[in-house]
């Protein structure tokens, strides 16, 4: 397939400041044995794609990726 798009909605941070902020606020219930997406990271993986994320809460969010 030529054309074609993902789309993920999870526990996601755009930098891994707010993951650390989230973490810091929320250590109580943090698992620290969960890997969370961090989309500044994630997105030098697609560098041929067009690769978006769209914050949802201060913990989640969405990423579309689409070619």
């Amino acid at each position: 397939m030529q054309d074609g798009e993902i789309i993920i909605g999870d526990i996601a941070f755009k930098t891994r400041t707010l993951l650390e902020k989230c973490k810091k606020d929320y250590s109580k219930y943090w698992d620290d044995e969960e890997t969370y997406i961090i989309f500044d990271e994630i997105k030098e993986f697609f560098p041929q794609q067009n690769i978006h994320f769209i914050p949802i809460s201060h913990c989640a969010g969405i990423l579309h990726l689409k070619k």
